[in-house]
């Protein structure tokens, strides 16, 4: 597998783990000794990789140990075997994190769009996963699959987010993105981010270090968009059943959580904090702020050091 060093990713190593659904799951650690502290989790989103945590990873890394994994299919990961829902990217992330840092850990999940899909799965999974002690978590930008994609009502929302009905398609959406250039697609899903702001310096950092010329060139391969076409698919059928199961039983986060959204973004379809305390055990802490100076979906790269605060907040009322 071949991997180049990425900027930003000065203090951590690169590994690869067999996982058990087949994918070979790429991923960036810090060493495997983690001094008692719990190890940070940053899993990325679509159509992104690991890299999207570039502007974080210095800072962070100087706190807790972390471990950063391109999702099964993305990146460099090669794509599951035996399915792609939340709960199978969940085990394959839990398998390569314990064969690097060992059985037994304390743990921060964070995550970003599908990365905070599969963190929030694994926080309301908790139970299957005896070996984890899962401190906190931390989601930016999504609301719960079943709630967006009750939003689609909205025809506002439906288009902005269109790419929730087109991938699940399968053979026909692989086909077509291939023939306009999965490339292509990529930079114009970034470009398109941008529309009608101002956010210039929002902009420049998240085009700074060609991190979309790597997305991009990702997504020249047809496996990873296949990746991304099965990822939604399974947020159609087998994650959106297993959430309404969830709150039938009322089974809900119950770890402290924070959210990060956009305002001009998600904040614009959703009131995210109301959404969210329907998804959050009773008396369970949740956090829930808005990213505003017309930073969009990508603000993690867009305005890094407004996420670093709040982050670094969460962490330390964590008392780590």
């Amino acid at each position: 597998m071949e991997h180049h060093p990425y900027p930003g990713f000065e203090s951590l190593t690169h590994g690869t783990h067999n996982t058990s659904c087949g994918s070979v799951l790429s991923f960036h650690a810090s060493t495997p000794d983690t001094k008692g502290k719990p190890v940070l989790l940053l899993v990325h989103g679509w159509p992104q990789n690991s890299f999207m945590w570039r502007h974080l990873i210095p800072t962070l890394s100087k706190r807790l140990p972390i471990f950063v994994p391109d999702l099964p299919g993305y990146g460099y990961s090669t794509p599951s075997q035996s399915g792609s829902d939340k709960l199978t990217y969940s085990t394959a992330i839990v398998n390569a994190l314990h064969a690097h840092y060992g059985p037994k850990l304390r743990v921060i999940l964070g995550g970003h769009d599908r990365g905070a899909r599969t963190m929030h799965r694994l926080a309301v999974s908790r139970a299957d996963f005896p070996s984890l002690d899962i401190v906190g978590l931390f989601m930016a930008d999504i609301v719960p699959t079943v709630e967006q994609f009750a939003s689609f009502a909205n025809p506002a929302a439906a288009i902005g987010y269109y790419h929730w009905s087109l991938l699940p398609k399968g053979d026909m959406a692989v086909g077509m993105i291939m023939a306009y250039g999965g490339a292509r697609f990529v930079r114009e899903t970034f470009s398109s981010a941008f529309g009608g702001t101002r956010n210039e310096a929002g902009r420049a950092n998240l085009y700074a270090d060609g991190a979309v010329d790597v997305y991009a060139s990702h997504w020249e391969k047809e496996s990873v968009v296949r990746a991304g076409a099965e990822d939604y698919a399974a947020a159609a059928t087998t994650d959106y059943q297993l959430q309404i199961r969830d709150q039938e039983e009322g089974k809900k986060i119950d770890v402290p959580a924070l959210v990060l959204y956009s305002e001009r973004n998600l904040g614009a379809m959703h009131d995210v904090p109301a959404v969210w305390e329907k998804w959050v055990k009773e008396g369970t802490r949740l956090e829930v702020h808005g990213i505003g100076e017309n930073a969009g979906h990508f603000f993690l790269e867009e305005a890094p050091d407004e996420c670093l605060r709040l982050i670094l907040e969460f962490i330390g009322s964590l008392g780590c």
